[in-house]
């Protein structure tokens, strides 16, 4: 294993990125401790890194992993963890496709999976997140989210770091595949008409209100009816790369209208931003949330236009 100088590694991420609980019984502290919690820090990953059942994905750009990573990553192409269907680009891969590729991976189903993206930018830790929530559709129970991610990481000069790209041996991965936290357009349609379920735009102010011009994935511009803005940039410290904490996170959502009662529906365009927004919602706040994987690359292509209808709040 190669060992990386860190100050260099640093200097040249930073431009790459200018991108009192009561006692538990012995029993259930056991438990505690064996289950995967789905934001892990440094302090938790470093003890344990070399363990056998772990499985560390490097949700970086190859460019980045090639200079640094941490000791037995293995890389992940985030172009593999999607695909077009019917001329929707970004969505869910079928299932045998991504058996395929975990087992790629070297990931078995009793294997704990440790997500580390870049940690320069809220758009970065959403590259793990989207992953995080296919792992969790496939029914894999234990997944975690490096807090921090590689820039949280190599801050701290008594942890490890190598450049030599890891092949790792492949395994067979059987997915148990659960619609929990996956949201279709029929049922954000039937929300955007009761109401019952909030619907939650994680893009940007200007996408939201329709100033962003429709493009690329996106083919109407503005919002679906009855939306709330939670833009997922917010729950990232751009100083860090770290979630802002539990408080803050729920503050922002109660402040913006996207409260905690009953459930509610992420989106964005391709399902990438609204992971984060799905991940700080259902995995660190605990209130049930899903994902509307087709998201706004799918809405605005459904026919009729009338049915799946775009809100433009500014008009020019």
């Amino acid at each position: 294993m190669h060992i990386v100088d860190r100050r260099r590694f640093l200097f040249s991420s930073a431009a790459l990125a200018a991108a009192a609980a009561t006692p538990l019984s012995s029993a259930l502290a056991r438990a505690r401790e064996s289950a995967a919690p789905p934001l892990v820090d440094v302090a938790w990953l470093k003890p344990r890194l070399g363990q056998g059942g772990l499985r560390i994905l490097a949700a970086t750009p190859m460019d980045l992993y090639r200079r640094a990573h941490l000791p037995d990553s293995v890389f992940v192409d985030f172009g593999k963890w999607r695909v077009t269907k019917k001329g929707i680009p970004a969505l869910l891969p079928d299932v045998p496709v991504l058996e395929k590729l975990l087992g790629g991976l070297g990931v078995a189903r009793e294997n704990h999976v440790v997500i580390v993206p870049a940690g320069f930018s809220a758009g970065d830790v959403g590259v793990a997140t989207r992953i995080y929530w296919t792992l969790k559709t496939l029914g894999h129970e234990k997944v975690s989210v490096l807090d921090g991610g590689l820039r949280g990481w190599a801050a701290d000069r008594g942890n490890p770091l190598s450049n030599t790209p890891v092949q790792p041996k492949t395994a067979t991965y059987k997915a148990n595949f659960t619609n929990q936290w996956l949201a279709d357009a029929k049922m954000v349609h039937e929300a955007m008409n009761t109401g019952d379920v909030p619907l939650i735009d994680n893009r940007t102010y200007d996408e939201f209100v329709g100033m962003t011009p429709a493009g690329g994935s996106v083919l109407r511009s503005g919002t679906i009816p009855k939306a709330l803005l939670v833009p997922q940039h917010w729950f990232v410290d751009p100083q860090t790369g770290r979630f802002l904490d539990k408080a803050k996170l729920a503050a922002i959502h109660r402040q913006m209208g996207a409260k905690e009662e009953g459930k509610a529906i992420t989106f964005c365009n391709t399902g990438h931003r609204a992971s984060l927004g799905w991940f700080v919602r259902s995995e660190l706040l605990g209130w049930p949330t899903r994902m509307y994987d087709g998201s706004m690359a799918e809405w605005t292509r459904l026919k009729p236009e009338e049915n799946f209808p775009v809100e433009r709040k500014i008009r020019l």
